[in-house]
């Protein structure tokens, strides 16, 4: 019975589904946990073209204008930390509800697990009752056949009357019904 039920467990369809749904919901967990890092990050740019320049000095008695065009190459690179309020203050919320939605994607597991034992069980003592049943039916219907042989003989050498012949001979073929 215990093989039945593990193999039976093994290969359901929907106990596959409920394992596949749990690495899901760990894996949104997992999500929600490292969510904060998407406020941090490196950024790089590079420009290559044709810039204008402009420029001023003022050394207080005169001002010197400059004006340049030239092709030229420029990058920048930085670093990012940003600091939204609705992600800080959400953020326990967040992992805690996804903590919640894979424990409940667990306890669904278990129960189709349960059901699937119970269903087993059920069929198994099912079987093993109409096993038993169709024995206590082809003992009866060996009996009645025994019975039908001595009833023909007696009612043969006249012992017996046709209505008892008749009562017995029913009684055996309700008997053959039954088996079959």
């Amino acid at each position: 019975l215990k093989d039945v039920i593990d193999s039976a467990i093994k290969y359901h369809p929907m106990v596959q589904y409920r394992k596949l749904e749990v690495e899901v919901k760990e894996n949104n967990m997992q999500s929600q946990k490292n969510y904060w890092l998407r406020n941090m990050g490196v950024q790089a740019d590079s420009r290559y073209g044709t810039f204008d320049n402009f420029s001023s000095n003022d050394n207080g008695q005169s001002t010197t204008l400059l004006n340049t065009t030239n092709k030229q190459f420029n990058y920048g690179v930085g670093v990012y930390f940003k600091f939204p309020l609705v992600d800080m203050l959400n953020r326990k919320n967040q992992v805690n509800q996804a903590k919640r939605e894979m424990e409940q994607a667990r306890q669904l597991s278990e129960v189709q697990i349960t059901e699937i034992r119970q269903m087993v069980i059920k069929f198994y003592n099912d079987a093993l009752l109409k096993q038993r049943l169709l024995q206590i039916k082809s003992q009866a219907m060996g009996n009645g056949r025994v019975n039908m042989e001595m009833v023909e003989k007696e009612f043969r050498n006249g012992q017996i009357p046709v209505s008892e012949y008749v009562r017995i001979s029913d009684i055996v073929s309700r008997s053959e019904s039954e088996y079959e």
